[in-house]
């Protein structure tokens, strides 16, 4: 059984999270969709804030070279 979870940040995709397991042991129905999403948009915010942190601390460390 797979599940992607698209990983929403306003109108812009961050990433996906692909969720993988066994038929026998993980099954996921309409009725995950609401904790996906939510999860999706959380996890997909906080995946644009670390890259903004990464891409500010690159800035730094050039300008520290100067």
């Amino acid at each position: 059984m797979t599940c992607a979870v698209p990983l929403v940040v306003g109108e812009s995709l961050a990433g996906v999270l692909l969720l993988q397991g066994r038929p026998d042991q993980v099954k996921f129905d309409e009725s995950d969709l609401p904790f996906l999403q939510g999860f999706g948009g959380t996890l997909g915010y906080a995946l644009r804030q670390a890259r903004a942190a990464e891409l500010y601390r690159e800035q730094e460390a050039i300008e520290k070279r100067r």
